[in-house]
Order: C-alpha cells, then structure tokens, then sequence
C-alpha cells in the first residue's frame, strides 16, 4: 500500500492511508510551525481484523483454527497464521450486571491476523457472515488531534489556560492528591516519558507487581506493568517506548504534571497518578493508534478512574465500530470516565460521527482560543461536544525533561480529565456518569463569544470551581437508547408513513420534579407532521429511566431525500438542556444514487477494478447493502458520505454524473489512471470538503468551476497531465487549507488571486511551466507552512518585504528572480564499460532565462553531454575511477549556480584500486520520500553506524550496524518510515581497524 502525497512538517506523525472507509486524522507540527490542516482519510491495521465469536465457541490458546468448518476454510484461505484473544486481561474481572454483557462479549473477541495481500476492510465482510461469528470488523488506526506551536506572545503567562478554567480557586477547595487512594488518570495515548521530572513524582505504581521479575504477580495478564503498559512491543511493558513517545508526553503533562513542586508546570489534577498506557503503532504500521480498545480496557480493568484519549476518528455508517462501542460501554460501567478529545476538523459533531468523541458515555472535550472563550479554528464543535477548554497556545511537558507550546483538542482534553480528578475527589462515591453530567451542567454557556454558533457548543467552558463547590442540584437526563418503526413495517422512511419513536431516557443526577421532554428539530422539516413531538414525564428519581414515544407524519408528495435531525431538550422547572441527537433519513432515494454509481463505474472500467466488492449493478441497494459496496461511505442516518477509491485502477474518464453526488464529502481518486477532462459539473459538488484525483492522468485545463467549492479544504491535483493558466477562480476557496498543482504542464503566471486564500497552509506548484515572478498578493498569507514553486522558469521577488516573508515560513522550495539555483541535487553515477547507459537527464535550473548549461571537465571516453537538453548518453569505454564532475547553470544576468557529482566507470569484472580514505558522497536521493542510500568509498574493512538527529539536536534515529568490505561506491539504505517528515543531521561512523572516521551530513524527508 502507498501512502499519501501529505505535506511533511518536523515532527508530523507518518499519515498512511488505507483505501477504505473509516476516515481518521492527524495533526502534529513542530514548536516552530503552525497548525497543520488535517485529512480525514480511511485507516485500518494491515492484515488484522478482529472477531468475536458466539457463545459457546471456545478456542485453544495459538489456536489457528476454530472448528467452525466454514470460518476455519476462510481462514486457510487468507492465511491465518495467529488468532489470539484481543482482551485476555479481562478474565480476571469479576463480572457485575452493568458490566456483564461488554465484559462477556470483550472476552469472546479475538485478534486474527493473516498474510493474504486482502484489505482488512474485505476480510472482516468475508468473516461477518459465518455462522458462529457474532461479528467482525477491521482493526482500526486512529490519529491524535495535536499540534505544537511557538506562543504568538512572549509575555505570554505559561498557565494562563489554568486560570482561564478557575483552577486555582477550585485547588483552594481540593486536590486530587487528597484522596485516599489517589485518583489515577490512565493516558492513553503513545509512549510517555513518564520518568519526565515534572511527570515522575505522578506516575501510577502497580503495588501488586514486582518489578522485572518476569513474572505476572498480579495475575491481571501483563508481566510486570509496573506503572503502566506497551501495547506496541508485544515484548515490553514498559510504557516509555522509544516509538510515538512526544505525544503521549505532552498529553500527560495537561492534566498530571507535578504540582507545587518549584519545577515545571502544574498539572489541572494536582497530583493525581499517571497510568501509562502506550497505544501506539508499532514502527512498522506508521505513526498513529493502533490499539485503542485495548488501551481502554486495560485501564479500566486497573481501576482507573479517568481515562483519557486525545485521539479518534471520522467513523461512516460502513465502518462503525461495535468493538470500540463496547469497549467504551464496559470502561463506563467499570467505573472509568473516559474524557475524550472532540478532533480538529472544524467541523459539527450533530452532522458526522466522530469516534469516540461522539459516544454518548464519554465527556468530549473542544478547544478555545488562548485566553478567550471563542471556538479555536481546528475545532470540532456541536451538542455533541459536551464542554470546552483552551486549546492554543498551553505549556506542558516535552521530551528530554523539557517543555512545549501545544495547541489542539488532544491538549484540552487532558486538562479536563484533570478537572475530572478534582470532582471524583470531591465526590468519590460518584459513578462516571455522574462525573461526566456534573462537569458539563457546571459549565458555562459560550454564546455570546461566539455570535456565529449559538446553541452549538454543547454546555459550554468548564468552570473548574462551579464543577468542585456547586453541589449537585440539577437534573441529567440523557438518552440511553432509542428506535423507530413505520407503519408499513419495510424499514424505510417513505412519503405518507407514520413514524413511532420509542425513547429510553436514564437520569443521572437530581431528582426532576416537573419533568418535560421534547424533540426539537435542527432544521425546518415541512414535511414532517408531529402528531406527538413532547411529553410531561414529572419525576425521574436519580438512576431511574423513562420510556417515551414521539409519532410523526410523513408528507406525502415528498419528492427529495432529506437528512432530519432531532435533538432531545429537557426542561425541568427554568433548567433546561440540549443533550443527544437522533438522526433519520426520510423519503431515501437510492435509486438514483445507484444510477450515479452504475455511470461512474462504467465511465471508469469498473470491471477492471482491483476491487468492487458487493457494487451490484442490477439492484438497488438497501443502506444496509450499500454500506458493504467498496469505496462508498456512508454517514449517519444514511446519508452519502463520498467515495474511497484510490490505487483502484479506474480508467476512463470522470463522467458529468460525479457531480449528481451532491451531499458528497470527499472523494478520494488518487493513484489511477482516469484521463480526460475535469467535468464542468463538478461544480454542483458544494458541500465537498477533500478533493483529490492525484496521479491520474487528467488533461485539459483546471476547470475554473473549481472556484464555486467554496467548502473544501484540501484540494490535490498532483501528477497528472494538467495545462493551461492556474485559473484564477481557485481563489474564491475561502477554506482552503491544501493546495497541491505539482507536476503538471500548467503555463503562465501564477494568478494574484490566489493571495485571497486566507486559510491557506500548503500551496505545492513545482514541476510545472509556470513563469515570471511569484504575485505580491502572496504576502497575504501568514498561515503558510510550505510553499513550494521550483523546478520551472518562476521566481520570487528579491526585495527585503518579500524574502522576509519566505523565510517565515518553514519550508520552501523555489529561486529567487535574478539568481540562479538548484533545488535538487544529483545522484553519483556508476557505469559498466561497454554497456550503453540509460540517458541522465540533468535537473533544471531557476533564474533569469535564458540558461547556459556547461559540464566540466570532460566526460569519461564514449559519454557526451547536450546541454540543449541536459542529457548525458552514451557507452563508456574505458574504465575510470570515481571522478567529480561540476554541472553550471548561468543565466542571462551572469549568475551562476554549480552542482557536484561523481562518474565512475567500472569493468564487469572490477579493476579500481582502493579507495585511499573514507569519502562520503552524501544521500540519494535527497530530499526524499521514504528511503535513501547513504554512498561512500571505503578504503578498508568497516562497521558503519548511521545516527539521525533533528535539528535541534535530539537523537532521532540509529540505523542497525553493517559490516562492508572495502571498495568505491559502497552502500547503506536509510529506511526513513518511521521519521517524521523534516529536515535532519546525521552521523556516519566508519570503525575500521585501529582507526575511525567520521561524517556528518543533512538531509530533507518529505512526505
């Protein structure tokens, strides 16, 4: 699998996408950067899928067969090498009515993982159908929703958010360090440097287990989990793993950093325990979370009592997760709040299921600016998002005993699990629900900050001292289940039906008195005649339920498919709340959506797709059905969602049908080989937020239709064979984040329009034609965090505003007018004599044209060099050492520019002398993408160690030793997967005998 064209920053997390349908997200930046835009792209764990089994169905420990004959022939068939039980740990949890049903059903769950090159996505629908299999369902990767940031103000006071949460006064009242025993917090997230020395005085101890003994002395299924556990190293319980470690470290410091220590930050619990769970993926998988339902059990089995989880993602009506469901369903009711970041999409959690911050047992957490109680940019937002805290601009602990600017809802929502330590403290009798509804009834209603969202920010920003001195007197009515039926009994929501609502309402706090319930819709509906819309329920005593049954009508002459909309709000005497969401589609016309799905497949060559499970073009489909079709996802209530078809090898063209998808949210096409034009209609796409058909092979002019999508944010045209001007319209995108046009033929000047993106933070435009200088408008800009122009004739100013103006921003590719420069560089060169070599196309230069290419000195015999094309061709024909050749460009202001590279040529059978010292001649190639050669001569016999650091220094990297003999142009691969996107130094060490040599070196990853 590929992963994505993604633009690279410092210390940005690998993104690799899976071509299916859960979409998740990333954001992760540098102190030095700006806060990243994020994709929300498909992620599942390569050739894993959990199962769980039916009642009865009992396997042996490193079974890799069941006994289900039908499961077991599946199982041959993809080649399961390991089933294993996903939560093994829990068998030693004794079993209550709440818990039973979650814990029993988390015991039957396995891990099966194959060899057979099938996406996960495929394997799990295989399996969901055998008898025996109560379901299955692919493992997910999820993403943490962070970025780090320098303070935008030096004077800026480091605890500022604290205060801004009323968390010195509410100290005044408790401490978590008060209760006996101390509230633990369980960070569930990426390895943490919890020896940190802000963080080590709160680490959690296992009081039951000696440390490195080997042994499970407490018999809870972990060898010596002493303070915590490493999910990703099945040989480690240490959770201080050296992979993923900064994030986790950062979340911690939130809500656990020492308090009243003289040293540091505080930390919003006052001295609560850390428990240290490292979720993430191991190096192989990327950057990202690979085992969070298993994190989240094994804290609650631990008896943490908050557990935080600052990561999550986009979740379709095709990929929900049951397991994850019911992790989070047997966490709560093992007496674990589970406090959970909202994510950083800008977007409303009332119009898309994020997981798990939209599950209605866990205390979502959005982000505020700084020191004001304004929605921050990234975040997500909604009723279903129950409190907010800042998230800009927080100081908490970092890497190697330091301390970092962070922003994001992975931040906020550490410093309210830390709140959430303080209420338990104050009320330790109090179950996770209480805690959670306490929280968010004692918050404070952000509305007049924020004029433009009224009635969408959940209960407000948390008031640490209301939720710690305000004792409870209100009413928390939340919905505990609901369903629907019609008349007619078919399931489906038609015109004329009569609609009953069946509402299972739980309270979790005072007693209610007056008790009113109603539905109240987001949206006008017309079309929706309520015969009985709310109801006079009088007294709910605390821990008792209510059913309630709402009816409706459906017009009849409805001639559209609409998406409604109901919030629960509860009204008690004057307290009133807005709490949970139902979501139904009314009048579903499926059948002209399958008609736009049997034109895009056809126009594509859909029968020569690698995959189109379950499309089936002769009958329209149920939702239920259409949720199994590949690529396709659907949201909740049913709604389309958009299309997942990358790396799929679709052919054709995009037919005008594509822009019939008119509730679309992204459409993934990358990596196929679609030709023709963009259609004009694409224009009818309006509430498309990610658009990418990428390396396809599109031709034509970008449509200048493109410019009425005024919602999307990232937009990737990459590598196709695109011409034309950049049409100027593209700058009416008001939201766009992302903008890729590389490697195209595009022409022209690049249009001043494009200075009106406000939100602008990666523009990609090299390897095109486009010519002249870079527009002025650009200054505009101050969100950049890459801009890349070069390799083409375009330029940018040489006066001061504007190169000061380049070097604010971290990462950019491009010449400056009037000079000339190189933005590549070029790899050594080893020849056989006799053997006609493959044509070196020299790289391009930037400056003012035209541009004389020379090549110095003379090429070995049988070579020659065209400097009209920059080609070297030819057949050596005699045998040459490694020899340094200076490839000029100069332009027509006599500036010049040089590059160095080396020739050798050699017999089949080599006859070069030895090298007389070690000569290293750099990587290639540099920059690059996911590996690169480190080449060098080596004069004798040596053990090389390679040793990577980021530019501050920070030891990053090491590659394994290798033992090389002596020889010209010897070689180590520098395996780069597990390296965030940047600029690094490294180190080569040559241990030869009696002797060493060193070098040290820079190179660029990109993503």
């Amino acid at each position: 699998m590929k992963c994505p064209d993604f633009p690279g920053t410092v210390l940005a997390l690998n993104l690799c996408r899976i071509s299916h349908l859960l979409a998740l997200t990333v954001i992760w930046t540098a102190s030095y950067t700006v806060f990243a835009q994020e994709r929300t792209i498909p992620n599942y764990i390569p050739e894993t899928v959990f199962v769980q089994f039916e009642t009865g169905i009992a396997l042996t420990k490193n079974a890799i067969t069941t006994g289900l004959q039908e499961f077991d022939r599946k199982a041959a068939h993809y080649k399961v090498y390991q089933i294993e039980r996903a939560f093994p740990f829990l068998d030693h949890i004794v079993s209550t009515p709440k818990t039973h049903r979650n814990l029993i059903a988390l015991r039957r769950t396995y891990l099966v993982r194959y060899r057979a090159n099938v996406p996960p996505k495929l394997v799990a629908d295989d399996l969901n159908h055998i008898s025996g299999v109560a379901y299955s369902e692919p493992a997910m990767k999820y993403h943490m929703h962070s970025s780090v940031v320098e303070p935008n103000d030096p004077e800026f006071s480091n605890q500022e958010g604290l205060r801004q949460l009323r968390l010195p006064e509410a100290w005044d009242i408790v401490r978590s360090e008060e209760s006996n025993p101390k509230i633990v917090i369980a960070i569930v997230d990426s390895g943490s440097e919890w020896d940190h020395e802000d963080l080590a005085a709160n680490v959690w101890v296992n009081e039951d287990e000696i440390p490195d003994n080997g042994i499970d002395d407490d018999q809870n299924g972990f060898v010596d989990d002493v303070n915590g556990v490493d999910f990703s190293s099945p040989d480690s319980n240490n959770p201080k793993s050296r992979w993923g470690e900064e994030h986790g470290t950062l979340v911690s410091g939130a809500a656990g950093a020492v308090s009243n220590n003289g040293l540091g930050i505080s930390g919003t619990a006052w001295n609560a325990d850390l428990m240290h769970v490292n979720i993430a993926c191991s190096p192989e998988f990327g950057g990202g979370i690979c085992h969070g339902e298993q994190g989240i059990a094994y804290a609650a089995a631990n008896e943490a009592d908050i557990i935080n989880t600052s990561w999550g993602g986009r979740s379709p009506l095709s990929a929900y997760s049951t397991l994850l469901e019911q992790t989070l369903e047997l966490a709560t009711d093992m007496g674990s709040l589970v406090v959970v970041a909202s994510g950083n999409e800008s977007a409303s959690l009332d119009r898309l299921r994020f997981m798990p911050a939209s599950h209605p047992r866990v205390l979502s957490v959005g982000s505020t600016q700084a020191v004001t109680r304004t929605l921050a940019h990234f975040s997500n937002y909604g009723t279903l998002v129950n409190v907010y805290a800042p998230g800009m601009q927080l100081l908490t602990t970092g890497l190697n005993n330091g301390y970092e600017y962070v922003e994001g809802t992975s931040f906020s929502s550490p410093l309210v699990a830390g709140v959430a330590a303080l209420v338990k403290t104050k009320y330790p009798d109090w179950t996770p629900d209480m805690v959670r509804e306490h929280i968010r009834l004692t918050s404070e209603n952000m509305d007049k900050d924020n004029p433009d969202l009224i009635g969408e920010l959940g209960r407000g920003f948390v008031n640490a001292l209301a939720a710690v001195q305000t004792p409870p007197s209100m009413p928390a009515i939340r919905l505990k289940r609901w369903s629907w039926i019609d008349d007619d009994g078919n399931r489906e929501i038609s015109p004329g039906d009569a609609v009953t609502i069946t509402a299972v309402l739980v309270n979790y706090l005072s007693n209610t008195s007056q008790l009113n319930v109603e539905l109240v819709q987001a949206d006008t509906y017309p079309f929706l005649n309520w015969e009985t819309h709310e109801k006079d329920v009088g007294v709910i005593a605390r821990e008792d339920s209510v059913k309630i049954k709402f009816d409706f009508n459906v017009a009849k002459d409805l001639d559209k498919t609409h998406i409604v909309r109901l919030f629960t709000h509860i009204q008690d005497g004057e307290f009133e709340d807005r709490t949970d969401i139902l979501v139904l589609t009314i009048n579903p016309q499926y059948k002209i959506l399958h008609e736009n799905l049997i034109a895009l497949y056809q126009a594509t060559g859909g029968d020569s797709w690698v995959n189109k499970e379950n499309w089936n073009l002769d009958k329209v489909p149920s939702v239920p059905e259409l949720t199994t079709w590949y690529g396709v996802a659907l949201m909740e209530g049913g709604i389309f969602a958009g299309l997942a078809l990358q790396g799929n090898n679709l052919t054709g063209y995009l037919p005008p049908e594509i822009g019939n998808f008119s509730s679309m949210d992204f459409l993934y096409m990358d990596e196929n080989q679609i030709s023709g034009e963009i259609p004009p209609e694409i224009k009818k796409l309006t509430n498309l937020q990610e658009l990418d058909v990428s390396n396809n092979l599109l031709s034509g002019e970008i449509p200048s239709e493109l410019g009425d999508l005024s919602s999307i944010k990232y937009l990737n045209l990459n590598n196709n064979k695109l011409s034309g001007a950049i049409p100027p319209e593209l700058g009416n995108i008001s939201e766009l984040v992302y903008l890729s046009l590389r490697n195209n033929s595009l022409s022209g000047e690049v249009p001043p329009e494009l200075g009106n993106l406000s939100k602008l933070e990666f523009l990609f435009m090299e390897e095109n034609q486009l010519t002249g200088e870079l527009p002025r408008s650009l200054l505009q800009l101050d969100h950049l965090v890459e801009l890349h122009f070069d390799g083409q004739p375009l330029c940018a100013p040489a006066d001061d505003e504007f190169q000061a103006w380049l070097n604010s921003i971290p990462f950019v590719g491009g010449a400056t007018c009037s000079a000339v420069s190189f933005t590549i560089q070029i790899e050594n060169q080893s020849y056989t004599r006799t053997k006609p070599i493959t044509p070196l196309v020299l790289p391009i230069a930037s400056g003012a044209p035209p541009i004389i290419y020379t090549l110095s000195p003379s090429l070995p015999r049988g070579l020659a060099f065209d400097p009209k094309t920059r080609t070297i061709r030819g057949t050596p024909t005699q045998v040459q050492p490694p020899t340094f050749f200076t490839y000029t460009a100069t332009d027509a202001d006599s500036a010049s520019a040089s590059l160095k590279f080396s020739i050798e040529v050699v017999s089949p059978v080599s006859e070069s002398a030895l090298p007389d010292e070690l000569i290293v001649h750099a990587n290639y190639p540099n920059p690059f993408r996911q590996t690169t050669r480190m080449v060098f001569d080596l004069p004798r016999p040596a053990r090389i160690h390679i040793e990577v650091m980021d530019i501050l220094g920070r030891h990053v990297y090491t590659n394994p030793p290798v033992d090389l003999e002596a020889g010209w142009g010897q070689e180590v691969e520098l395996n780069s997967i597990s390296l965030p996107a940047g600029h690094y130094l490294y180190r080569l060490t040559a241990d030869m005998a009696q002797t060493q040599s060193v070098y040290v070196g820079q190179f660029v990853r990109t993503q």
